[in-house]
């Protein structure tokens, strides 16, 4: 299980990305190096503060559509999208 949400992005010398008392992650460079030469740091930032949001949505998605390989069919586009959903819904909750 994952601290809930919702994760808020705090800017200081690193990125800290909270949720209520508690860090969920850094994001920065290792020590020693500018962290003007990261830009990405924020997007990435951005997207792990978005993550149990993301994660919600799409457990909601997979849900909605539990009839999924009758509707679409096994070997159609929107099943192989609807499958890699539930592959990283799984990934996500058990690391797998």
């Amino acid at each position: 299980m994952h601290t809930k949400g919702p994760w808020t992005v705090n800017e200081g010398s690193s990125l800290e990305i909270e949720s209520g008392s508690f860090y969920v992650a850094f994001c920065g460079p290792k020590k020693g190096l500018n962290i003007e030469e990261f830009p990405e740091r924020q997007a990435n930032a951005r997207l792990i503060a978005a993550a149990p949001e993301l994660l919600e949505a799409l457990e909601e998605f997979v849900n909605a559509y539990k009839d999924a390989p009758q509707r679409l069919g096994a070997g159609s586009k929107a099943y192989q999208h609807f499958s890699k959903a539930k592959e990283l819904i799984k990934k996500a909750k058990d690391g797998r």
